[in-house]
Protein backbone atom coordinates (compact mmCIF):
# COMPACT_ATOMS: atom_id res chain seq x y z
CA UNK A 1 0.00 0.00 0.00
CA UNK A 2 2.81 1.95 0.33
CA UNK A 3 4.72 1.50 -2.47
CA UNK A 4 1.36 2.54 -4.06
CA UNK A 5 1.35 5.90 -2.50
CA UNK A 6 4.67 6.47 -3.37
CA UNK A 7 4.22 5.35 -7.11
CA UNK A 8 1.14 7.22 -7.30
CA UNK A 9 2.61 10.80 -6.07
CA UNK A 10 5.79 10.60 -8.34
CA UNK A 11 2.79 9.67 -11.26
CA UNK A 12 1.40 12.84 -9.91
CA UNK A 13 4.66 14.73 -9.88
CA UNK A 14 5.46 13.66 -13.27
CA UNK A 15 2.05 14.58 -15.03
CA UNK A 16 2.01 18.30 -13.56
CA UNK A 17 6.14 18.83 -14.54
CA UNK A 18 5.44 17.27 -18.06
CA UNK A 19 2.48 19.75 -18.46
CA UNK A 20 4.06 22.61 -17.67
CA UNK A 21 4.33 24.96 -20.70
CA UNK A 22 8.00 26.08 -21.07
CA UNK A 23 8.43 30.19 -19.72
CA UNK A 24 10.93 32.61 -21.55
CA UNK A 25 14.06 33.10 -19.37
CA UNK A 26 16.34 36.18 -19.89
CA UNK A 27 18.84 36.10 -17.57
CA UNK A 28 21.20 36.25 -19.94
CA UNK A 29 21.33 36.05 -23.72
CA UNK A 30 21.86 33.19 -24.27
CA UNK A 31 18.99 31.95 -22.39
CA UNK A 32 16.96 34.28 -23.87
CA UNK A 33 16.99 33.52 -27.86
CA UNK A 34 17.33 29.35 -26.38
CA UNK A 35 13.98 29.56 -24.34
CA UNK A 36 12.58 31.81 -27.18
CA UNK A 37 13.11 29.52 -29.85
CA UNK A 38 12.06 26.56 -26.91
CA UNK A 39 8.74 28.07 -26.73
CA UNK A 40 8.05 28.68 -30.03
CA UNK A 41 8.78 25.29 -30.79
CA UNK A 42 6.32 23.98 -28.09
CA UNK A 43 3.53 25.57 -30.34
CA UNK A 44 1.80 24.48 -33.16
CA UNK A 45 3.86 25.94 -36.63
CA UNK A 46 0.74 27.83 -37.35
CA UNK A 47 0.93 29.81 -34.26
CA UNK A 48 4.73 30.38 -34.08
CA UNK A 49 4.88 33.18 -36.33
CA UNK A 50 1.75 35.13 -34.42
CA UNK A 51 4.14 34.32 -31.30
CA UNK A 52 7.26 36.05 -32.69
CA UNK A 53 5.48 38.84 -34.11
CA UNK A 54 3.85 39.38 -30.49
CA UNK A 55 7.39 39.09 -28.68
CA UNK A 56 8.60 41.87 -31.07
CA UNK A 57 5.58 43.60 -29.86
CA UNK A 58 5.73 43.35 -26.26
CA UNK A 59 9.66 44.11 -26.20
CA UNK A 60 9.40 47.23 -28.59
CA UNK A 61 5.63 48.38 -26.49
CA UNK A 62 7.91 49.46 -23.27
CA UNK A 63 9.95 51.80 -25.41
CA UNK A 64 9.14 55.87 -24.76
CA UNK A 65 11.04 58.22 -26.61
CA UNK A 66 12.76 59.69 -23.26
CA UNK A 67 14.23 56.02 -22.89
CA UNK A 68 15.87 56.19 -25.85
CA UNK A 69 17.41 59.49 -25.38
CA UNK A 70 17.95 58.37 -21.86
CA UNK A 71 20.27 55.10 -23.53
CA UNK A 72 22.10 57.54 -26.03
CA UNK A 73 23.85 58.92 -22.76
CA UNK A 74 24.15 56.00 -20.66
CA UNK A 75 24.28 52.75 -22.99
CA UNK A 76 21.62 50.59 -24.26
CA UNK A 77 21.98 48.24 -21.18
CA UNK A 78 19.38 49.62 -18.75
CA UNK A 79 16.76 49.94 -22.07
CA UNK A 80 17.03 46.76 -22.71
CA UNK A 81 16.73 45.54 -19.36
CA UNK A 82 13.63 47.35 -19.62
CA UNK A 83 12.14 45.63 -22.44
CA UNK A 84 13.60 41.61 -21.47
CA UNK A 85 11.11 42.28 -18.19
CA UNK A 86 8.00 42.34 -20.78
CA UNK A 87 8.52 38.78 -21.68
CA UNK A 88 11.10 37.19 -18.53
CA UNK A 89 8.88 33.89 -17.25
CA UNK A 90 5.79 34.37 -19.93
CA UNK A 91 4.44 30.74 -21.52
CA UNK A 92 3.37 31.31 -25.24
CA UNK A 93 -0.40 31.80 -23.84
CA UNK A 94 0.84 34.44 -21.48
CA UNK A 95 2.39 36.79 -24.05
CA UNK A 96 -0.03 36.05 -26.83
CA UNK A 97 -2.93 37.48 -24.30
CA UNK A 98 -1.49 40.73 -23.10
CA UNK A 99 -0.37 41.00 -26.55
CA UNK A 100 -4.08 41.01 -27.09
CA UNK A 101 -5.19 43.16 -24.31
CA UNK A 102 -2.56 45.64 -25.21
CA UNK A 103 -4.00 45.92 -28.40
CA UNK A 104 -7.48 46.08 -27.13
CA UNK A 105 -6.65 48.65 -24.73
CA UNK A 106 -5.19 50.97 -27.38
CA UNK A 107 -7.90 50.34 -30.06
CA UNK A 108 -10.74 51.38 -27.02
CA UNK A 109 -8.25 54.75 -26.69
CA UNK A 110 -8.01 54.94 -30.26
CA UNK A 111 -12.11 55.32 -30.52
CA UNK A 112 -12.34 57.20 -27.34
CA UNK A 113 -9.94 59.94 -28.95
CA UNK A 114 -11.81 59.54 -32.82
CA UNK A 115 -14.90 59.92 -30.36
CA UNK A 116 -13.65 62.89 -29.06
CA UNK A 117 -12.48 64.19 -31.83
CA UNK A 118 -15.74 63.81 -33.58
CA UNK A 119 -17.72 65.66 -30.89
CA UNK A 120 -15.08 68.66 -30.96
CA UNK A 121 -15.95 68.69 -34.69
CA UNK A 122 -19.31 68.89 -34.44
CA UNK A 123 -19.34 71.37 -31.76
CA UNK A 124 -16.93 73.60 -34.20
CA UNK A 125 -19.32 73.40 -37.02
CA UNK A 126 -22.34 74.47 -35.06
CA UNK A 127 -20.47 77.37 -34.16
CA UNK A 128 -19.40 78.24 -37.50
CA UNK A 129 -22.59 77.59 -38.96
CA UNK A 130 -24.37 79.94 -36.38
CA UNK A 131 -21.39 82.24 -37.37
CA UNK A 132 -21.88 82.05 -40.60
CA UNK A 133 -25.48 83.09 -40.07
CA UNK A 134 -24.67 86.15 -38.44
CA UNK A 135 -22.49 87.23 -40.90
CA UNK A 136 -25.37 86.73 -43.35
CA UNK A 137 -27.38 89.18 -41.10
CA UNK A 138 -24.83 91.56 -40.73
CA UNK A 139 -24.03 92.11 -43.79
CA UNK A 140 -27.80 92.35 -44.53
CA UNK A 141 -27.85 95.20 -41.91
CA UNK A 142 -24.99 96.59 -43.02
CA UNK A 143 -26.30 97.62 -46.04
CA UNK A 144 -29.00 99.01 -44.58
CA UNK A 145 -26.98 101.44 -43.39
CA UNK A 146 -26.55 103.60 -46.49
CA UNK A 147 -23.93 106.67 -47.21
CA UNK A 148 -25.95 108.51 -49.68
CA UNK A 149 -23.48 111.06 -50.08
CA UNK A 150 -19.33 111.24 -49.97
CA UNK A 151 -17.08 113.57 -50.65
CA UNK A 152 -13.30 114.07 -49.79
CA UNK A 153 -11.64 116.95 -49.88
CA UNK A 154 -8.29 119.06 -49.21
CA UNK A 155 -7.56 122.51 -47.52
CA UNK A 156 -4.40 124.20 -46.40
CA UNK A 157 -4.32 124.32 -42.85
CA UNK A 158 -3.14 127.09 -40.21
CA UNK A 159 0.57 126.57 -40.56
CA UNK A 160 0.23 125.47 -44.45
CA UNK A 161 -0.34 121.80 -44.16
CA UNK A 162 -2.93 119.85 -45.73
CA UNK A 163 -5.99 118.99 -43.79
CA UNK A 164 -8.02 116.43 -45.15
CA UNK A 165 -11.87 116.13 -44.72
CA UNK A 166 -14.53 113.67 -45.25
CA UNK A 167 -17.93 114.49 -45.58
CA UNK A 168 -21.03 111.86 -45.20
CA UNK A 169 -24.77 111.75 -45.51
CA UNK A 170 -25.98 108.38 -43.64
CA UNK A 171 -28.85 106.56 -43.05
CA UNK A 172 -29.70 104.37 -40.25
CA UNK A 173 -32.28 101.80 -42.03
CA UNK A 174 -30.64 98.66 -39.47
CA UNK A 175 -32.60 97.28 -36.56
CA UNK A 176 -30.70 99.25 -33.72
CA UNK A 177 -29.03 102.45 -32.58
CA UNK A 178 -25.66 103.07 -33.19
CA UNK A 179 -23.18 104.40 -31.65
CA UNK A 180 -20.34 104.19 -33.23
CA UNK A 181 -19.75 103.07 -37.30
CA UNK A 182 -16.66 101.72 -38.88
CA UNK A 183 -16.25 102.64 -42.86
CA UNK A 184 -13.48 102.01 -45.95
CA UNK A 185 -13.22 104.87 -48.19
CA UNK A 186 -11.99 104.89 -51.35
CA UNK A 187 -10.73 106.97 -53.85
CA UNK A 188 -10.42 106.41 -57.51
CA UNK A 189 -11.05 107.15 -60.47
CA UNK A 190 -13.08 106.01 -63.87
CA UNK A 191 -11.29 104.01 -66.13
CA UNK A 192 -8.63 102.99 -63.74
CA UNK A 193 -8.45 99.53 -62.25
CA UNK A 194 -6.31 100.45 -59.60
CA UNK A 195 -8.06 103.27 -56.85
CA UNK A 196 -5.58 106.05 -55.85
CA UNK A 197 -6.40 105.11 -52.49
CA UNK A 198 -8.19 102.89 -49.54
CA UNK A 199 -8.11 102.99 -45.92
CA UNK A 200 -10.32 102.53 -43.32
CA UNK A 201 -12.28 104.95 -40.59
CA UNK A 202 -14.52 104.97 -38.07
CA UNK A 203 -16.71 108.13 -36.16
CA UNK A 204 -18.07 108.21 -32.96
CA UNK A 205 -21.42 109.54 -33.18
CA UNK A 206 -22.64 112.37 -30.49
CA UNK A 207 -25.80 111.03 -28.85
CA UNK A 208 -25.76 107.86 -31.52
CA UNK A 209 -27.81 107.33 -34.63
CA UNK A 210 -31.34 105.80 -33.82
CA UNK A 211 -33.37 103.55 -36.51
CA UNK A 212 -34.44 105.42 -39.02
CA UNK A 213 -32.67 108.62 -38.60
CA UNK A 214 -30.46 110.57 -41.05
CA UNK A 215 -27.61 112.74 -40.35
CA UNK A 216 -24.63 114.52 -42.19
CA UNK A 217 -21.13 114.56 -40.39
CA UNK A 218 -17.85 116.15 -41.57
CA UNK A 219 -15.12 114.32 -40.16
CA UNK A 220 -11.58 116.24 -40.02
CA UNK A 221 -8.52 112.86 -39.58
CA UNK A 222 -5.80 113.46 -38.40
CA UNK A 223 -2.83 115.23 -40.22
CA UNK A 224 -0.94 112.51 -39.06
CA UNK A 225 -2.88 109.77 -40.69
CA UNK A 226 -2.45 108.67 -44.42
CA UNK A 227 -5.88 110.43 -45.41
CA UNK A 228 -3.93 113.38 -45.33
CA UNK A 229 -1.18 112.61 -47.83
CA UNK A 230 -3.59 110.63 -49.81
CA UNK A 231 -3.96 111.43 -53.85
CA UNK A 232 -7.09 113.17 -54.60
CA UNK A 233 -6.68 113.95 -58.49
CA UNK A 234 -9.92 116.45 -60.12
CA UNK A 235 -12.14 113.21 -61.59
CA UNK A 236 -11.74 111.01 -58.27
CA UNK A 237 -14.63 109.40 -56.98
CA UNK A 238 -15.16 108.64 -53.21
CA UNK A 239 -17.04 105.72 -52.18
CA UNK A 240 -17.52 104.68 -48.69
CA UNK A 241 -19.23 101.41 -47.78
CA UNK A 242 -20.28 100.38 -43.50
CA UNK A 243 -17.74 97.88 -42.96
CA UNK A 244 -18.73 97.26 -38.70
CA UNK A 245 -21.85 99.25 -36.28
CA UNK A 246 -21.62 99.71 -32.73
CA UNK A 247 -24.51 99.35 -30.07
CA UNK A 248 -25.21 101.86 -27.78
CA UNK A 249 -23.11 100.10 -25.34
CA UNK A 250 -19.71 99.54 -27.55
CA UNK A 251 -20.93 96.01 -28.50
CA UNK A 252 -20.55 94.74 -32.14
CA UNK A 253 -23.64 94.76 -33.63
CA UNK A 254 -23.03 94.03 -36.95
CA UNK A 255 -19.85 93.45 -38.90
CA UNK A 256 -18.08 92.21 -42.03
CA UNK A 257 -15.43 90.45 -40.76
CA UNK A 258 -17.72 87.79 -38.47
CA UNK A 259 -17.20 85.09 -40.93
CA UNK A 260 -13.76 85.37 -42.72
CA UNK A 261 -12.79 82.93 -45.69
CA UNK A 262 -10.49 81.44 -43.34
CA UNK A 263 -13.82 80.21 -40.98
CA UNK A 264 -15.28 79.65 -44.40
CA UNK A 265 -12.75 77.10 -45.89
CA UNK A 266 -12.01 75.59 -42.15
CA UNK A 267 -16.19 75.34 -42.16
CA UNK A 268 -16.04 73.35 -45.48
CA UNK A 269 -13.23 71.21 -44.71
CA UNK A 270 -14.39 69.34 -40.87
CA UNK A 271 -17.94 69.15 -42.92
CA UNK A 272 -16.44 67.43 -45.76
CA UNK A 273 -14.26 65.09 -43.20
CA UNK A 274 -17.46 64.51 -40.89
CA UNK A 275 -20.05 64.29 -43.85
CA UNK A 276 -21.95 66.68 -42.49
CA UNK A 277 -24.80 68.16 -45.12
Amino acid sequence: MKHLHIFLSALTLFTIVGCTEPTIDTSTDETTRTSIKKVADSLPESARQEFQGAVEFLLFSQLETRDILAAGVTGTSLLQSKMLIAIDGKTAKQVLAEVRSIKSEKAAETAAQHARERDEALAEIEKLERKKAQAKLSTEQLKKFTVTNSQFLKKKGQFGQDQAYIQLSVSNGTDAAVSKAHFVGTLSSPGRSTPWFSDSFFYSIPGGLEKFEIATWTLKPSTMSDWSSAPAPADAEFTVIATQLDGPNGETLYSNDDFSERDAERLERLKLKYRRP
